[in-house]
């Protein structure tokens, strides 16, 4: 992901299918390991989910449930940077 390229350093591909990864990552400026979400294809039907999913998480503030760093879209791709959980 280019845009992100100068913050956030992949680490490892955790999980994929054809629409969506889940990422392990470095986050430089936080200086640690996150999560990084991404969702590939704007028309499949997984997309408005992740983006509800996404705004939802980023309202709750609740010591269950990981916060959400930073979100956004990179071309068709939308992505999310949140805690990363080891053994996630």
């Amino acid at each position: 992901m280019p845009a992100l390229d100068a913050v956030v350093q992949l680490q490892e591909l955790v999980a994929a299918d054809d629409d969506r990864a889940l990422f392990v990552a470095r986050h430089e400026v936080l200086d640690r390991q996150v999560a990084l979400r991404v969702h590939f294809r704007p028309g499949a039907p997984g997309r408005r989910w992740f983006e509800k999913e996404t705004v939802l998480l980023a309202r709750l503030d609740h010591p269950g449930i990981r916060p959400v760093h930073s979100a956004g879209y990179r071309g068709d791709w939308a992505y999310r940077v949140s805690k990363w959980i080891e053994g996630e």
